[in-house]
């Protein structure tokens, strides 16, 4: 986008003046940090480049969600506060490792894997289905307790040695195609 701003100065000689330009941003520009440049170019002066960034805000707040504890292998519901100053329909996700999620209205039910304990980091994410742009997030640490069984191990078996097996397949070839040419020979000592 550009915008041209054309003035005549009349007055007193300054060092200095001040310009105010006022920026509509469009809806999908919720919740972006957005850059813009400004020119000017005044005869007699050189001309001079500023770079300006916005925070836009966005229009979700999600209230912050307090650490949990569940038991291994056991889901944990909680429920997703958040405000839409527009409205809109919004989408929760969660952002976790070693865990599964089901999403149901603003209940989420997530299940830690099986065998895993230890801490998750949770990331909350409700964004505008509209918009996804427009969104905010908050996080926080499920801890998992150990049910005290180990995941099992997996035995593998060795793989056979090679040098060990024999080669009586080759062998026994071998042997065939030698009784032929004794056959052969004492065919021909008969015979002389």
């Amino acid at each position: 986008m550009i915008l041209v701003v054309c003035m005549d100065y009349v007055g007193p000689e300054s060092s200095q003046f001040e310009v105010t330009a006022w920026m509509e941003v469009l809806p999908s520009g919720a919740g972006q940090t957005m850059e813009f440049e400004a020119r000017t170019q005044m005869s007699g002066t050189a001309d001079k480049v500023v770079t300006n960034t916005i925070e836009v805000a966005g229009n979700i707040t999600v209230v912050a969600i307090d650490d949990m504890v569940t038991e291994e292998q056991t889901p944990i519901s909680f429920e997703v506060h958040h405000i839409d100053e527009t409205n809109s329909k919004n989408e929760i996700s969660i952002i976790a490792e070693n865990a599964s999620y089901v999403v149901e209205g603003d209940t989420v039910t997530i299940t830690p894997e099986q065998y895993f304990y230890g801490d998750i980091e949770v990331t909350v994410v409700v964004s505008d289905i509209e918009n996804p742009s427009d969104k905010a997030q908050t996080s926080f640490v499920l801890t998992v307790n150990s049910d005290g069984v180990e995941k099992p191990t997996e035995v593998t078996p060795e793989p056979e040695d090679d040098s060990k097996k024999g080669s009586s397949g080759s062998l026994a070839w071998f042997t065939v195609l030698l009784a032929g040419f004794a056959g052969v020979r004492r065919r021909k000592l008969k015979r002389d």
